[in-house]
């Protein structure tokens, strides 16, 4: 059992939070609106005392948002997001998670501009609420939801020069950001392969430690305050490929759009040499591969992903020839890799003042196609690099093809100097049984797919935390065949929920008076943290 105080300062700080912040009882401030007393957390007859809980929900957190453009002025889209810190921190919320974006704060190698976090961490621990910064390595601008536009440091993808005793290279190609089955380009995040994967893990790790140095002494000394650290790996923070992105929205039959296949990403000249590297590696040589894969006269030039990528799907050799478990199961591990990679960077360079700061690692939850009647079942976790077929992905006894990932994430929990690391998943507001979205054919089976990564998780001993997948599906309920807070409720039901936390998207959508975001939290708070 913890002892859970809705603000840190307690309930009367809040009060006092919520009056400078000019918000009155039930909702946001009113100009001329006298300030009344604010709605108490509900679980509490005397303000001033802690609140004794033991719910499976040990934390329950909302999402900044992405960012604040008048920040700088205390314009009116500042003043909205204070108000309504002050009413999260009133009805119990633990903490604030905010994207540190690397592209706003060193678009130029080596210069940190942290003013805008500065004041933002100010506010949000002002009104009683924890941190949970995310170290945001990915561009803010190309995925659902997304109303700011930040790059991707420029720096990233510039040339590598390759030094040694004998004096530098010519520059080559970093080569380090994605190329799909149709030869479009991506740069949301760096991707696993290239000459410039090594020097971007280094400039990570640096922002990192630029982090810590900033936010963990001196006037700007946060130690005490932050609850987690999650770390980007990839798309909107996820450890994934981009194959539901838009750089392949323009392709016919849309393969990328939800509540479709989803589009492989490997296609960089660094790409295919890694595949070809692995599945020599695997069988010795490319005769042993061509024997493998009962390709005779294989030559090593001819070793790449599928190159016929719609029949590699619709003809099922994704599972059914060992190239297609082959090809699959390296996708998959380049992407699980990179993130363990990113991860121990962040272990290394959370070293002294956060370095007993949990972790976070986040993966989506690519719940469409999932149905046992799809007739693509399972190829769009495919396709982001979440399961391979080179294992019963369907059973059980490999956490339906979710062991080799929870494997990295106790991995990285493990050995000197390692950080407790936190998996978040996706899609906690979603039902079963959604054959069709709309008019989407999306065979989802959503609640299912909460179900085995939980199961999974508990098998493996990682601690697992949720997220729901769309803002605007705390606007409701729910029923059992739709979407809202009765399966988020579900996912923490039960003796031994596997789900010890939530991160809600987003901030604003859970605090207006009245709403069905508020109540519903409100509720949640009551009955589970």
């Amino acid at each position: 059992m913890r002892i859970r105080i809705p603000s840190r300062s307690g309930l009367a700080s809040a009060a006092a939070a919520l009056v400078v912040s000019g918000v009155v009882a039930g909702g946001l401030f009113v100009p001329g609106a006298s300030a009344a007393p604010p709605a108490l957390d509900p679980r509490s007859a005397d303000p001033g005392s802690a609140l004794l809980s033991s719910g499976p929900a040990e934390t329950v957190n909302v999402m900044a948002p992405l960012w604040v453009d008048d920040w700088a002025t205390g314009g009116p889209e500042w003043r909205a997001f204070t108000s309504s810190l002050a009413v999260a921190s009133a009805q119990g919320v633990d903490a604030v998670a905010i994207d540190v974006w690397w592209g706003a704060v060193e678009p130029t190698l080596g210069v940190y501009d942290w003013s805008y976090y500065e004041k933002a961490f100010a506010a949000i621990t002002g009104a009683g609420l924890d941190l949970v910064p995310l170290m945001s390595f990915h561009e803010c601008k190309s995925n659902v939801g997304d109303d700011c536009d930040i790059s991707v440091p420029s720096f990233v993808w510039e040339p590598v020069s390759i030094c040694g005793i004998a004096g530098c290279s010519t520059p080559v190609p970093a080569d380090n950001h994605f190329v799909s089955e149709y030869g479009n380009a991506n740069r949301e995040a760096p991707a696993p392969w290239g000459a410039g994967v090594d020097r971007t893990l280094h400039q990570q790790q640096e922002f990192m430690e630029a982090f810590e140095q900033h936010f963990g002494s001196g006037a700007t000394d946060y130690t005490g305050s932050i609850q987690e650290i999650t770390i980007g790996t990839g798309p909107a923070g996820e450890l994934r490929y981009p194959s539901y992105a838009a750089h392949d929205s323009k392709v016919p039959g849309n393969p990328a759009g939800y509540p479709n296949r989803g589009t492989f990403q490997s296609y960089t000249p660094a790409a295919v040499r890694d595949f070809a590297d692995w599945a020599v590696a695997r069988y010795g040589s490319v005769a042993g591969v061509g024997a493998a894969w009962s390709i005779p006269g294989l030559t090593y030039s001819a070793i790449s992903p599928p190159t016929d990528h719609e029949r590699f799907i619709t003809s099922g050799s994704y599972r059914t020839l060992a190239y297609g478990r082959d090809f699959t199961r390296w996708y998959s591990e380049s992407l699980l890799s990179h993130g363990r990679d990113v991860v121990e960077r962040a272990s290394a360079a959370f070293d002294e003042e956060f370095a007993t700061v949990p972790l976070g690692l986040k993966i989506p939850g690519v719940h469409w196609q999932t149905m046992a009647t799809s007739p693509m079942q399972r190829v769009p976790e495919i396709a982001a690099g979440l399961v391979h077929t080179d294992q019963d992905y369907a059973s059980a006894s490999t956490g339906h093809g979710y062991d080799p990932l929870l494997a990295i994430v106790d991995e990285l929990s493990s050995g000197p100097g390692a950080h407790d690391v936190r998996l978040h998943f996706t899609a906690l507001e979603m039902p079963d049984g959604r054959e069709w979205d709309g008019a989407d054919h999306a065979y989802s089976d959503a609640a299912s797919l909460v179900t085995w990564v939980g199961d999974a998780a508990r098998r493996a001993g990682v601690t697992l935390k949720g997220e729901n997948a769309l803002a605007d599906n705390l606007r409701q309920v729910g029923t059992p065949s739709t979407v809202g807070w009765l399966h988020i409720r579900d996912a923490f039901s039960g003796p031994a929920p596997a789900y010890s936390g939530i991160t809600l998207l987003r901030l604003a959508d859970v605090v207006v008076p009245g709403s069905t975001g508020r109540l519903e939290l409100e509720r949640f708070l009551r009955d589970f943290s």
